[in-house]
C-alpha cells in the first residue's frame, strides 16, 4: 500500500526520505524497503529534475569545494625520497601520483608517491618505512602496511604533511595519467571531483578504511556523469590497459598512452560551461538510483567477477583499467545504505520545489549550504 501511494505522489516520497522516521533508523529492513520504494517513485516522477536555482548552487558548491591554499611542494618531497632511495638502488626514481598529480584534488589529501625501482627487484615496504625516517625526509612517524591490496608505507613529515609511498605501482601511474589528461581536456571534471570530495567529507565517508568509497572511486563516478551527460565518449583505453598489465614502469610512457587513447576516443579540449550544479545533481542521482547494473566508463557491457558476498543493491563500479576490479566491493550493507541515503536525501533537498510546510525538503537543508548561524 505504501509503495502504491508513493508511486503516485513524489512530494510524499520526498518528505518520507527527509523526515525523521528514516533518518532515525534507515538501516532496518522495513525502512530500507520504504526507502527503496520512495527512491523508485522519485526516479520515475522526477526524472531529469534540476535544482531550482542552478547559478546559486554552482556558486555555493565552488565556494565549499575550493582548493585549500598550501605551501606543500609535492615535487620536492618526491625528489627527497628519490635521493634517499639511492641507497636501495642508484637508478631509483620517485614520481607523484593520485589526485595531487592529476589536478583533480582539493589540496587536503595526503601526498601519494610511487617509488620506481628497476626490475627485477624484491622490495619490503618495511624497508621503505625505515627509509622515510632517515634524512632528508626525517619523518616523525612511519608505518608499513604490507597486507594492503597495494603495500604502502605511510609517514608524517616534520612540516605536518602526510605521505603514502608505494613501489612500482604500474596501474596507479596509468590511472593518474588517464585522469590528468582527462582533466586537462575537460576542465569541468575538476570542480565536480572537488564537490564530490567535499560531499563525502561532509557526510563523514572516510574512504576504504571505513568501508566507504575511496576518493578515486568518486572520481570515476564523476567521469561517468560526464559520459551520461554527453560530455565524454566511452573510454575503452586499450593502450593504457595494456601498459598497466605490462612490466613497463615509465610515467612518460603512461602519459603518452593516455593521450593516444583519448585521441582515438575523440576527446578534444573543450571549455567549461559552468553547469556544476546540474552535474552534481546528476552525480547524486547516479549513486542514489543505481541498483543492479555495473557502472563502467569503458562503454562495452561491463563484466565483473561474481561476488558471493555481494548483497542486493550494492553499487558495483568497474575500474577503468583494471577491468576485473570492483571499486564498490569495499561497501558493506550498512555503508552502502549510508551512501545511498545520503545521496538520495541531498538530491531531494536540491530539486525540491518551493513549499511553505516546515518539514518539507528545501535546498537550504542540503549539504552545500551553510547554516544561518555560520553565514
Amino acid at each position: 500500500q505504501l509503495s502504491r501511494a508513493l508511486s503516485r505522489d513524489a512530494a510524499l516520497a520526498a518528505r518520507l526520505i527527509v523526515g525523521p522516521c528514516l533518518r532515525a533508523n534507515w538501516s532496518s529492513p522495513e525502512r530500507r524497503r520504504a526507502l527503496k520504494a520512495a527512491a523508485t517513485s522519485l526516479k520515475v516522477l522526477r526524472a531529469g529534475a534540476a535544482p531550482g536555482d542552478s547559478a546559486a548552487l554552482t556558486a555555493k558548491l565552488l565556494a565549499r569545494a575550493a582548493p585549500a591554499s598550501t605551501t606543500r611542494d609535492d615535487a620536492q618531497i618526491a625528489a627527497q625520497l628519490a635521493t634517499a632511495a639511492k641507497t636501495l638502488d642508484a637508478r631509483a626514481q620517485c614520481v607523484p601520483f593520485g589526485s595531487a598529480a592529476t589536478g583533480l584534488g582539493d589540496g587536503r589529501g595526503d601526498v601519494d608517491l610511487c617509488l620506481l625501482l628497476p626490475e627485477p627487484c624484491i622490495f619490503d615496504v618495511n624497508k621503505v618505512a625505515e627509509l622515510l625516517k632517515g634524512p632528508p625526509l626525517n619523518a616523525k612517524k612511519a608505518t608499513a602496511i604490507a597486507t594492503a591490496r597495494v603495500p604502502v608505507a605511510r609517514a608524517t613529515l616534520p612540516g605536518g604533511s602526510r605521505i603514502d609511498v608505494v613501489v612500482n605501482a604500474r596501474r596507479e601511474l596509468c590511472n593518474t595519467a588517464l585522469l590528468k589528461e582527462l582533466g586537462a581536456r575537460r576542465p569541468q571534471l575538476a570542480p565536480l571531483c572537488r564537490a564530490a570530495r567535499a560531499f563525502s567529507r561532509a557526510k563523514k565517508f572516510g574512504g576504504n578504511h571505513r568501508r566507504h568509497l575511496s576518493h578515486y572511486a568518486w572520481t570515476v563516478l564523476c567521469v561517468r556523469v560526464l559520459q551520461l551527460r554527453g560530455e565524454l565518449p566511452a573510454l575503452p583505453c586499450p593502450a593504457l590497459t595494456a601498459l598497466a598489465a605490462s612490466s613497463e614502469m615509465d610515467a612518460a610512457a603512461a602519459a603518452a598512452a593516455a593521450a593516444t587513447d583519448l585521441d582515438e576516443a575523440g576527446v578534444v579540449a573543450a571549455a567549461d560551461d559552468g553547469a556544476l550544479a546540474g552535474r552534481f545533481v546528476d552525480l547524486l542521482r547516479l549513486v542514489a538510483f543505481a541498483r543492479t547494473d555495473i557502472i563502467t566508463t569503458r562503454g562495452a557491457a561491463a563484466a565483473l567477477p561474481a561476488d558471493a558476498k555481494k548483497h542486493r543493491d550494492r553499487l558495483r563500479l568497474q575500474d577503468p583499467l583494471e577491468v576485473g576490479r570492483d571499486l564498490g566491493a569495499v561497501l558493506t550493507r550498512r555503508t552502502s545504505a549510508q551512501l545511498r541515503y545520503a545521496c538520495l536525501e541531498t538530491y531531494v533537498h536540491l530539486v525540491a520545489p518551493a513549499d511553505a510546510v516546515d518539514d518539507a525538503p528545501r535546498p537550504e537543508r542540503a549539504f552545500p549550504f551553510l547554516s544561518s548561524a555560520e553565514e
